[in-house]
């Protein structure tokens, strides 16, 4: 039997949390070399109920710190006056897991975040070391938007640019027509599950311009309503999971062929689970139907995409959302038996076109309707409509991945823009939320 290792590697970067991280991409590929006769095994450097002491602590959802380490910040990032950090588990227990495992036939390894190929590189350094005969095989995000710079600089044998289920050919691995036709992702690989992430659809039908999910998936896909439930009461009653998280761009398109009947269906097979989708959901499908299912269907956590009160630059981005959507969506929600507090609403900061006083009105709308804001730190992504203006007017250095690091700020930081008056007033905004104060009415700005 042949055998095929698995990694998921560090996070390197200047900030990381896992907001319900798994490397999903990796855990289908798993399933497909199972199903053509693979043994497999997963070495997962984000795992944080992997076998080192003590476990970092979870929230009521199984959300957490990772173990942190500092290290020293590439010559790029050296003016950022922030600790540059190691994410996951050590590199000693990273090199005593590899010791342990048999030789192998392939090893492959993910990299999710463009800006995040430093701990790639180390993985790739460390496996060579122990398996110097063994072909490494890099994919995901990074490998697909940085496919060049993957290519020349990772010293991986083969770079995979798109999903991995197309472009293993070479592996006499079969194509799958479509999400439908995967198999589910291979969880049992983790000795330990805290929550399950699962994909209802793959793409997404809008074409914003500082998004690169068309450039990654092309167009949307939605699959059978059973399927997807079958899937959910599969982790729910054979793997114990009691929080699923849905990773769609687009959960609600076409509300009444999907979701709806996926809530209904969840209802219906009185699964309990806990349901969060921290991608962002589009606050135009939010009518009462929609609100009150969620509501009984157990959605626990509402993460709504606003991005900007700013009407112009809603039109000039991709015109998917507007400020009345966001307001009638908070009504039925609030309706439907949620509370405006618990309602969290993403605001997009640090756009090539930007001003910080558009953010800071943007927060206010927010608080002005009773949500919380959660400040969605804009990177630039290769490939899209932005990126494109960003490497024209010379803002961004377009072969350094670093640079798209949102934690600093990229496009304001070279346009010399305060960004951390806008987290400052984030703090500000969300404790006044807390207390239902308004602070439109108080004339703070």
């Amino acid at each position: 039997m042949k055998r095929a290792l698995l990694i998921n590697p560090w996070i390197y970067d200047f900030a990381a949390f896992d907001f319900w991280i798994k490397p999903l991409g990796l855990l289908y590929l798993a399933s497909i070399l199972r199903e053509h006769g693979f043994e497999v095994t997963l070495l997962d450097a984000l795992d944080r109920k992997g076998v080192e002491s003590p476990v970092p602590k979870s929230d009521q959802y199984g959300r957490g710190n990772f173990r942190s380490v500092r290290v020293q910040k590439p010559d790029c990032l050296k003016d950022v006056r922030r600790h540059y950090k190691r994410y996951g588990m050590s590199i000693e227990n990273f090199e005593d897991q590899l010791e342990r495992i048999k030789p192998q036939d392939m090893i492959f390894i993910t990299c999710t975040m463009t800006f995040w190929y430093p701990g790639l590189f180390e993985a790739i350094r460390l496996v060579k070391s122990r398996f110097p005969h063994t072909p490494v095989i890099v994919g995901g995000t990074y490998s697909t938007l940085c496919y060049e710079h993957s290519k020349r600089l990772s010293a991986a044998d083969f770079v995979v640019r798109g999903l991995a289920e197309d472009n293993l050919g070479f592996l006499n691995i079969r194509r799958y027509a479509n999400l439908d036709a995967l198999p589910y992702p291979a969880y049992d690989l983790y000795p330990e599950l805290d929550y399950a992430c699962i994909l209802t659809s793959r793409g997404c039908p809008y074409r914003c311009t500082y998004c690169a999910s068309h450039i990654l998936f092309g167009g949307l896909f939605q699959r059978d309503v059973k399927r997807v439930v079958d899937e959910i009461e599969f982790y729910y009653w054979q793997l114990g999971v009691k929080d699923i998280v849905f990773y769609d761009d687009a959960l609600l398109w076409r509300p009444s062929q999907h979701i709806l009947k996926i809530l209904d269906e969840v209802i219906r097979r009185k699964i309990k689970c806990r349901f969060h989708a921290p991608n962002g959901l589009h606050p135009k499908f939010f009518d009462s139907e929609l609100a009150q299912r969620m509501k009984k269907a157990h959605f626990s956590s509402v993460y709504l995409s606003l991005e900007t009160s700013s009407s112009c630059t809603q039109m000039s981005t991709g015109g998917k959302v507007t400020n009345q959507d966001l307001v009638t969506a908070l009504e039925n929600l609030e309706n439907a038996g949620y509370s405006r507090k618990e309602i969290v609403v993403y605001v997009l900061a640090g756009m090539v076109h930007q001003s910080v006083k558009e953010v800071l009105e943007t927060c206010l709308f927010v608080n002005s309707l009773g949500a919380r804001v959660h400040l969605a730190e804009y990177s630039p992504i290769p490939g899209t409509a932005d990126w494109q203006r960003i490497t024209r007017d010379g803002l961004l250095d377009p072969e350094e991945p670093l640079l798209q690091n949102n934690s600093i700020f990229p496009v304001w930081r070279a346009r010399h823009l305060d960004h951390q008056r806008i987290k400052d007033f984030v703090k500000v905004v969300n404790y006044a939320s807390r207390f239902d104060i308004r602070l439109a009415e108080l004339n703070t700005i």
